[in-house]
C-alpha cells in the first residue's frame, strides 16, 4: 500500500501498488485560458473525465444520455468517439451554449477531413412562457394579448369588429395569437377574411410560434383577397419581470434559395 501525502504529511489517498486500475482518477483541471474547454459554465466538467467516463461504459455507436447537459461536454466527447448522443436541459443558455459547442465539434471535424454528423434541436415544452402566464399574467388570455399589444405600441380595439381583431397601428389592424398557439394556415386565412370584412388591407399577426411554408399561404391570401398579412415573432425579452421598455418586434424572415445542381 502507497500513501499519497501533501506538504503537510496529511494522507491524500491510499493505494495498491499491485492493481493495475487505479481508483484515483487524475484529470487536468479546466484552465480559465483554454477557451477550446472552458465555456465560462459554472459546472462545466474536462472533456478529459468524460471521455473516460464514456470510453469505460460504452460503445462506438451506442447511446449516450445526458439530461442536464449544461454546457454540452457530454455531446461533444460522445459525438468525437462516434457515439450517439441525447442531452437535455431546462435551462435556456445551456441549450445555446451546448449547439454552439456541437457546431464548433462539426467545423473541426470537417477541416480535419473526419465525417460528422447533424443534430436536431427540440422544444418539448412551453415552461417559459406557461410561467409567464401564471405568475405574471394569473392565466388571462386578454391580459397576454394587452401586454404584446403594449410593448408593440398598438392601440388596444375595445370594440374589435371581429374576435380575430384585437389592435390598431398605424392603420393596420393587429392579431394577437394565443400564448399556447401555433399560427397555422387555418388562422391566417380566418384573420385576413376578418381584415377584409371590416374594409383593411394590412394586419400585424403577432405569435410565439408560426406553422412552416406560412410565408406562401400569406402571399396567396394577399393576392386573392387583398390583404397583406406581416408575420411578426413575440420577442421573448417581454416577459422579463422589470421589462418596461420594448425590445424589437422584427417580422419573419424569408430565405429564398434555387438549386444547384452539380453533374
Amino acid at each position: 500500500m502507497v500513501n499519497a501525502r501533501d506538504e503537510a504529511g496529511n494522507v491524500l489517498y491510499r493505494e495498491a501498488t499491485e492493481r493495475t486500475v487505479d481508483n484515483v482518477w487524475r484529470i487536468p483541471m479546466l484552465q480559465p485560458a483554454d477557451l477550446t474547454q472552458n465555456l465560462g459554465y459554472a459546472t462545466e466538467k474536462p472533456e478529459a473525465l468524460v471521455e473516460r467516463i464514456i470510453k469505460a461504459s460504452s460503445n462506438e455507436n451506442d447511446l449516450v444520455a445526458d439530461f442536464f447537459c449544461g454546457s454540452g461536454t457530454t455531446g461533444a466527447v460522445a459525438e468525437r468517439l462516434g457515439r450517439r448522443w441525447i442531452m437535455a436541459d431546462l435551462g435556456r443558455f445551456a441549450i445555446h451554449t451546448s449547439r454552439k459547442r456541437l457546431i464548433e465539434l462539426q467545423r473541426t471535424l470537417h477541416a480535419e477531413g473526419k465525417p460528422y454528423r447533424a443534430f436536431d434541436v427540440y422544444n418539448l415544452g412551453r415552461y417559459e412562457r406557461q410561467w409567464w402566464q401564471k405568475d405574471r399574467l394569473k392565466g388571462a388570455e386578454e391580459e397576454h394579448r394587452r401586454v404584446v399589444l403594449e410593448f408593440f405600441k398598438a392601440e388596444v380595439l375595445a370594440n374589435a369588429p371581429s374576435p380575430l381583431l384585437h389592435g390598431r397601428k398605424a392603420g393596420a389592424f393587429c392579431h394577437v395569437d394565443g400564448i399556447d398557439s401555433v399560427f397555422t394556415r387555418g388562422e391566417a386565412t380566418a384573420v385576413a377574411k376578418a381584415v377584409a370584412q371590416a374594409g383593411g388591407r394590412e394586419v400585424y399577426c403577432l405569435a410565439w410560434e408560426f406553422e412552416m411554408e406560412l410565408r406562401q399561404h400569406c402571399l396567396a391570401l394577399e393576392a386573392e383577397l387583398g390583404v397583406k398579412l406581416k408575420l411578426i415573432p413575440i420577442p421573448r425579452e417581454i416577459m422579463e419581470k422589470n421589462r418596461t421598455s420594448p425590445p424589437p418586434f422584427l417580422e419573419m424572415a424569408v430565405l429564398e434559395a434555387e438549386p444547384v445542381v452539380r453533374t
